[in-house]
């Protein structure tokens, strides 16, 4: 039984020619489509944001990670890849 989810965010963007790459993480959510929900709206957030300072989200990805009473759970886990548009 999973237990609870871990939020992986890679991210790279770049602004005045510069391109950096990131990772956050985000704990103790509670289930795959809370998890997913969160994904999609801290990439629109990042999106916007990088275009307010006048720059771009040149990559994005995220990966929920699984975890039941044994540690990580591979069958639960999943990654999403995003086009960046």
């Amino acid at each position: 039984m999973i237990l609870k989810y871990i939020l992986l965010i890679s991210v790279c963007t770049s602004l005045n020619g510069e391109v950096k790459c990131g990772q956050q993480l985000k704990f103790d959510i509670l289930d795959g489509p809370e998890c997913t929900k969160l994904a999609n709206a801290s990439g629109k957030a990042f999106k916007k944001k990088m275009k307010e300072l006048g720059g771009s989200m040149t990559e994005y990805g995220v990966h929920c990670i699984a975890i039941d009473n044994e540690g990580y759970n591979v069958d639960g886990s999943f990654k999403i890849s995003y086009n960046i548009l």
